[in-house]
């Protein structure tokens, strides 16, 4: 393991540090503690770890007994005084060093929060059942078993953990009363929940449930606040699966019921209403036989003045006049997040009614909503109090917006904006976008897929300007050459994910990715005909967090490609994994930087990827 000091340190604290035992030198501590993760500049935080140094110094003797014995006690307190620094696999490389520091590491005090699929991939299930959860368990308030492979493996953890407080088992748990738990393979959920008194947040996301379930909810968790039931199977195929949470006694604060597309209006008005005093998030995305104008309109009445979170995507019964009513209904300032993804209805009224009723709004998405015109929203976003303070805004697809908007945007300053979506607006060029670019410093993820009106000379213009970015697609911009994506390599050193597919790039940009890029976890290169498999080997030989590369459609890459990335467990997609990496099984390609990235790849919304994952899982 290397040690990750910085120069300025090491040269400053050269006697401490060759004093200190070889075998424990610190050097996992310095790892552990990577300057993205301290505030502060590098001087001050170099200051921070020499003087820490010195304390290790002055603590310890010239002899071997006491020598060997004084670091962990000095660095027990410097843990114990550094939770929030550490993250969940920076402690379990800690607790790898020596028995010493592994006592101290599993401590229960140190842990709150437990993210469980990475951590059974590195140690395995039977340690963690029979070690690590018996004495972290007890302090545990959050808990995701999040797509764990094994059912058992959860029921278990649970059990060990009494006094959480959230629990997250999305894509795992599989109820006893469900069609595909009855012959046994399931978990009784009233069972499961019983000891789990002061529970809450509980998210059942794409689990199977039994129709009976949902009652168990309203009998176990009574201080539940926060529940989500996303694509749960079980409950999106029955009208009245979610009847228990009309009269259950918890005051639910957030709500997502998406993909309940059996649900009917009457159904999701007496949810709404039984809930109405405490509600402020409402997720009812695809629900599309319980959200009609008149069911927008008594949401709106019941509890529109108090929701701060509105996600109605894909909902095809509606029209504008039922979105108008709802953000009407909440006008005054506790609306923030709105998003009208896929609603083909959404006209140009609804915007203005946005810019009107939502005076604190900071994540807005209109994805899809292709009737929109350019006069409209720009107005909208001229008269929309809280522009400025957009954090968020999504426009993908919105065929009929041009350059206007972006001088819009840049007009009003929207120095906040962190993430931005222009997908497929082939009006809008990057010419445009280095004006805005000039006032939005803290952008993070940027999409321009098919935007066409992306050239290479502009792109090198725009792209310093966006040093922060962490995401950026590119796919379909065929303009772009090798120059521009050099150009951003260059100054985007902070990328993780990275799609370039269908771009005219060569191995040369391979091979700066592979040195230029640290922090890449995802790259997808999708019929990039012009890459060969000396570009895939420079790129598994360098980024060393890559989990995840797509060479759909790449001809020029022959299996030696795949073979490159797969030997260092670099995830290839289901399309072109070869035979001799997928014979390997679970433990050649389920790396923990790969583990360890699933929710961020699960954000990128590759559905290949999610295939992959069900099916390396066993799902």
């Amino acid at each position: 393991m290397e040690c990750v000091a910085s120069d300025q340190m090491v040269g400053e604290g050269e006697n401490v540090w060759s004093w200190l035992p070889d075998e424990l030198k610190l050097k996992v501590l310095m790892e552990m503690m990577p300057d993205g993760r301290r505030g502060g500049g590098a001087d001050e935080r170099s200051k921070r770890r020499l003087a820490w140094f010195a304390r290790v110094r002055e603590d310890q003797t010239r002899s071997d007994f006491r020598r060997k014995h004084a670091l962990p006690a000095v660095a027990a307190e410097g843990i114990m005084g550094r939770t929030a620094v550490f993250s969940q696999a920076e402690l379990l490389r800690l607790a790898g060093v020596c028995r010493d520091m592994r006592r101290i590491v599993w401590d229960g005090t140190l842990w709150r929060a437990l993210h469980l699929a990475p951590v059974v991939r590195s140690m395995g299930t039977a340690p963690v059942l029979a070690e690590l959860l018996p004495r972290i368990g007890g302090g545990l308030r959050e808990l995701s078993l999040a797509r764990c492979a094994s059912l058992g493996l959860a029921a278990s953890a649970v059990a060990a953990c009494p006094r959480l407080q959230s629990l997250d088992l999305t894509g795992v748990f599989v109820s006893s009363a469900s069609p595909a738990g009855g012959g046994g393979g399931g978990v009784d959920l009233a069972g499961l929940l019983a000891p789990l008194g002061g529970l809450e947040v509980l998210v059942l996301d794409e689990c199977m449930l039994g129709e009976s379930d949902l009652q168990a909810i309203e009998s176990c968790v009574p201080k539940l606040r926060v529940l989500s039931l996303r694509d749960v199977r079980g409950v999106i195929q029955s009208p009245s699966a979610v009847s228990p949470l009309a009269r259950a006694p918890q005051a639910l604060e957030v709500l997502a019921l998406d993909g309940c597309w059996r649900m009917s209006e009457a159904l999701l008005l007496d949810v709404v209403r039984k809930h109405a005093d405490s509600l402020r998030s409402l997720s009812v995305a695809r629900c599309s036989d319980a959200v009609s104008n008149a069911a927008l309109v008594a949401i709106g009445e019941a509890v529109g003045r108090e929701l701060e979170e509105v996600i109605i995507d894909g909902c095809v019964k509606a029209s504008s006049a039922g979105v108008v009513a709802l953000v009407e209904a909440c006008e005054g300032r506790a609306l923030k997040t709105l998003s009208l993804g896929h609603c083909d209805f959404v006209r140009d009224e609804v915007v203005e009614a946005i810019a009107r009723a939502t005076p604190n709004l900071t994540y807005l998405s209109l994805e899809g909503c292709h009737r929109l015109n350019d006069e409209a929203v720009c107005a909208a976003l001229r008269r929309l109090d809280s522009a400025s303070g957009l954090v968020s805004l999504n426009l993908a697809r919105c065929r009929k917006l041009t350059d206007n908007v972006l001088h819009t945007l840049a007009d009003i300053g929207v120095m906040h904006l962190q993430s931005l979506d222009i997908s497929e607006c082939g009006y809008m060029r990057s010419r445009t976008l280095i004006e805005l670019a000039g006032v939005t410093p803290a952008m993070r993820r940027v999409r321009l897929r098919r935007v066409n009106k992306v050239f290479t000379s502009s792109f090198m213009e725009l792209i310093p300007l966006w040093p922060k970015l962490e995401l950026i697609d590119l796919s379909g911009d065929s303009s772009l050459r090798n120059e521009a994506v050099l150009t951003m390599i260059a100054a985007c050193p902070e990328l993780q994910i990275v799609d370039l597919s269908a771009l005219r790039i060569t191995d040369e940009v391979l091979e700066a990715i592979a040195s230029g890029l640290p922090k890449l976890v995802s790259l997808t290169l999708r019929r990039c005909r012009m890459i060969t498999d000396a570009g895939v080997a420079a790129l598994a030989g360098g980024c060393p967090a890559l989990a995840y590369v797509d060479l759909f459609r790449a001809t020029e890459v022959s299996e030696a490609g795949f073979e490159a990335l797969a030997s260092r467990g670099v995830y290839v997609n289901e399309w072109a994994v070869p035979k001799a990496a997928e014979e390997q099984g679970n433990n050649a390609l389920g790396n923990e930087a790969f583990w360890g990235a699933r929710e961020m790849m699960s954000a990128h919304g590759d559905a290949h990827f999610l295939r992959a994952i069900a099916r390396l899982e066993g799902r």
